[in-house]
């Protein structure tokens, strides 16, 4: 599926970044769901080019995992591949599931929220 999206939009890398014109390029994504999928979201996002995308921007529209450590390894997977990155959480960063790590470590969701806010903002991610 990810390849159709690549062909359609030509997101794949050029051979030469600087061979560009001049100017950012806004990317927006959602739903990766990095720990479900039996990791298949997170291989594809370590896969991301590290440097095609440098100058551009990108908008994570929610839902990039159920877990924080989940959502804080793909934020920091990200993070050197853009320029900037604008993250809007989603309902499943909120989710406290039952039996997870995260349901012992949050007293709730807002707490988890914050925690996952200061950890984006560490990454010069902006919320």
């Amino acid at each position: 599926r990810w390849q159709q999206l690549q062909d359609r939009f030509s997101l794949k890398p050029s051979s030469s970044s600087s061979s560009r014109t001049a100017g950012s390029r806004v990317f927006c994504m959602s739903d990766l769901h990095v720990d479900a999928a039996g990791g298949a979201n997170m291989s594809w996002v370590k896969r991301i080019s590290s440097t095609a995308f440098k100058d551009d921007v990108l908008t994570v529209a929610g839902d990039v995992g159920d877990t924080a450590a989940a959502v804080q390894t793909a934020f920091q997977l990200l993070a050197p591949k853009f320029s900037r990155i604008v993250w809007v959480p989603g309902n499943h960063e909120a989710w406290l599931r039952p039996g997870s790590k995260d349901r012992e470590t949050y007293l709730d969701s807002f707490s988890k929220l914050l925690a996952l806010r200061q950890v984006s903002s560490a990454l010069h991610t902006d919320t």
